[in-house]
């Protein structure tokens, strides 16, 4: 992914994703690359010790989250997974409709 990308993905600014990639450049965690195509560009990538922290906050991240589900019932989970789905694709129909706005403009 190039800086824009992810910036796009994340919902934030060109000039936050620049400071967050000097500093996990600067911790080791990813790699510039020249793009390929358009030598103006240069994409982002995992170096063995970022893949290793990404993988480790997953687990962690699982684990919280399990620990917080497991404070439900069966039923309450079903419920509560039914709710967010609705959520979702409200966020997404509105996220769309922005956008939409934001092209025409």
């Amino acid at each position: 992914l190039n800086p824009s990308e992810i910036s796009e993905r994340q919902g934030t600014s060109r000039n936050t994703i620049s400071a967050l990639i000097r500093s996990l450049e600067g911790q080791g965690f990813i790699e510039r690359h020249l793009d390929h195509n358009d030598r103006r560009k240069f994409n982002i990538c995992l170096t063995p010790a970022g893949r290793k922290k990404v993988s480790d906050h997953a687990s962690r991240h699982v684990d919280v989250v399990g620990k917080c589900f497991s404070t439900l019932t069966s039923e309450e989970q079903n419920q509560l997974s039914q709710l967010l789905a609705k959520l979702s694709q409200q966020i997404n129909a509105a996220k769309e409709s922005i956008m939409a706005d934001t092209a025409q403009q």
